[in-house]
């Protein structure tokens, strides 16, 4: 089989959908069952079009410079979100993509990013979660109607999905009908450098980044959907004490909505509150590393890739159930299933002073971490794979019969 995998996604700075596209496509290269893959983008124009986001990001920086009225933490236009794209670009990118898709070299399409190109293969999408149908209070109006017109056709065209947990296949079947048979469950993996590091190598990067240890951490972009607004108002009700010994660090990028978020991070930050942005991959391991635990209230989540991590490193995790954060995370992360500050703030107290607590949580961390690898991707992968071309059926364009 020959398959072409839709790697748009990997042209910005890599989040959870950058990430798992990369190391699956790692992880299909090294696979003896895996079919001929190739990318569109191809490699040397995903070059091209990475120095040219970064040129671009340059000179946004410098044609902004000296202006007033700058947000305390950033601009969410500058965030993980990414900047508006053109008309034109858009146009460009989807007429060269179906000129490749036409030229009869592949067998079928993967598209690993939702936005599948209408076209005559048999086609396969990875669906990582569906909170922007249905939740689109959390995310922005633009994002919200792109996902109901693709879905609007998606859904009947005859394409099959990929999700990477068994929450966002019921999802699938529960909000928008779609037929277990065209589903196929799979997985996220753990990189490899996610792993416990040598107390030196933590402490080395701390003081790089100029954190204490200790810190209560949360990694993602700051965005409705993470409820951060509850982590803030627990951790600031701990006593004085324990605040001091234990400071909050949000690593991540400001995404959209969040300005009453952002207002209290401002309060905050006297009280020992640090928002590093968004972090290189190589510091996640020290930055697991020295938090005393890894706290994630996130309303909604297709997988939970940081409460993962955190245990792939030895860590602790206090997490609500979060659609799969539950299934992926158990029995390691202690599950708090409550909305109220209150209970959230007891928790973290109590993570703070009782260490026989602490360590049996971070007792069974890594075994559990363990059953997430690329490799068991990859396997599922290529079952969707071979399903799909087992039972394709032509998929259908916009506004032409399924």
């Amino acid at each position: 089989m020959r398959a072409l995998v839709g790697v748009r996604c990997l042209i910005q700075p890599k989040t959870g959908i950058g990430h798992y596209t990369e190391e699956l496509l790692q992880a299909l290269r090294q696979h003896p069952q895996a079919p001929q893959i190739a990318t569109y983008p191809g490699p040397m124009l995903l070059s091209v079009a990475k120095k040219a986001l970064d040129w671009g990001k340059s000179l946004k920086k410098l044609t902004t410079l000296g202006r007033s009225g700058q947000k305390r933490f950033g601009s969410p236009q500058e965030s993980l979100a990414g900047p508006a794209k053109s008309p034109l670009s858009e146009r460009v990118y989807e007429w060269l993509l179906d000129r490749e898709l036409r030229s009869k070299k592949y067998d079928f399409y993967h598209e690993p990013n939702y936005f599948a190109q209408p076209c005559d293969l048999p086609t396969i999408v990875t669906v990582c979660d569906l909170s922007a149908l249905i939740h689109p209070q959390w995310h922005p109006a633009d994002r919200v109607r792109r996902h109901e017109q693709l879905f609007r056709w998606l859904v009947p065209s005859g394409a099959h999905f990929l999700t990477i947990s068994r929450f966002v296949s019921q999802e699938m079947q529960k909000y928008l009908g779609i037929h277990p048979s065209r589903i196929h469950v799979t997985c996220c993996g753990v990189r490899n450098h996610l792993r416990p590091l040598p107390a030196e190598a933590v402490k080395t990067t701390l003081a790089r980044l100029g954190l204490p240890s200790g810190y209560f951490l949360h990694v993602g972009t700051i965005e409705p959907r993470k409820n951060l607004g509850l982590l803030l108002r627990a951790w600031a009700d701990l006593p004085d004490r324990v605040r001091t010994r234990h400071p909050l660090v949000l690593a991540g990028g400001i995404g959209w909505k969040e300005t009453g978020v952002l207002d209290l991070m401002a309060d905050l930050k006297p009280k020992g509150l640090f928002h590093l942005g968004y972090i290189d991959d190589a510091d996640l391991p020290a930055l697991y590393g020295g938090a005393r635990a890894l706290v994630y209230p996130s309303h909604y989540e297709g997988f939970g890739m940081p409460p993962v991590e955190m245990l792939a490193c030895g860590g602790v995790v206090l997490a609500a159930p979060a659609g799969a954060v539950e299934e992926v995370a158990s029995p390691s992360a202690h599950i708090l299933r409550s909305q109220d500050p209150q209970e959230w703030r007891d928790a973290m107290l109590r993570l703070a002073v009782d260490d026989d607590w602490h360590a049996e949580l971070a007792s069974q961390a890594i075994e559990t971490a363990s059953r997430h690898t690329w490799q068991r991707c990859a396997d599922l992968t290529i079952s969707g794979y071979q399903k799909l071309m087992g039972q394709s059926v032509e998929l259908s364009k916009p506004g032409k019969a399924a």
